[in-house]
């Protein structure tokens, strides 16, 4: 127990075997990462459940768009088996910055669109752009702007640490001695 009370309550989980230790290989609604270890800050969202306060309903990650200088928000969701963009923060977003955000396709998908995770670069192949509600932007200084949902193509062939106490998630090739000495695994299988 002293041991659970020294290190921060980090909780890995292997999703799939590792297939190689370059870059994930790109499909349709996938997220390619760099290979090696990435490391995203997140940030908790509250919200109220019932009628009383929650502090941790969501797990918001910062996300920056190319030629523009704004930090949006993504929700980070394994519900969701692929990231999405809201079409509606994206057309506000073009109107204020053309180069930010290509046009999407006809469905409904932007190609390759290449942005920043935190300050790790992603490229989204083939993303789903939907409408999510009809709220443009909100340009006001320090609103966290929520653009999409980071979905389970984050993780896909990674391992994952969560480590909730620092608010950051650690996403690796493999796993190194050292983490297995300090972490408790969950193993899953592909089906």
């Amino acid at each position: 127990m002293k041991l659970l009370n020294l290190l921060p309550i980090i909780i890995a989980f292997v999703i799939f075997p590792i297939c190689s230790l370059w870059a994930q290989s790109a499909s349709v609604g996938s997220l390619v990462l760099p290979s090696g270890l990435s490391t995203i800050s997140f940030e908790w969202q509250g919200d109220s459940v019932h009628s009383k306060w929650e502090a941790y309903t969501a797990m918001l990650i910062p996300v920056r768009l190319r030629n523009c200088p704004r930090i949006f928000y993504m929700q980070f969701d394994l519900g969701a088996p692929s990231s999405i963009f809201y079409k509606n923060k994206l057309d506000a977003i073009r109107l204020k910055y053309p180069d930010a955000v290509p046009l999407t396709e006809n469905d409904n998908r932007i190609g390759e669109y290449n942005f920043w995770i935190g300050q790790t670069p992603a490229t989204a192949c083939k993303i789903l752009v939907q409408q999510f509600d009809n709220a443009a932007a909100d340009w006001r200084e320090g609103r966290k702007e929520i653009i999409g949902t980071i979905g389970a193509d984050l993780i896909d062939y990674r391992v994952v640490v969560l480590d909730y106490p620092d608010k950051k998630i650690h996403l690796l090739s493999s796993v190194t001695h050292r983490l297995k000495q300090k972490m408790f695994f969950f193993q899953t299988s592909p089906t």
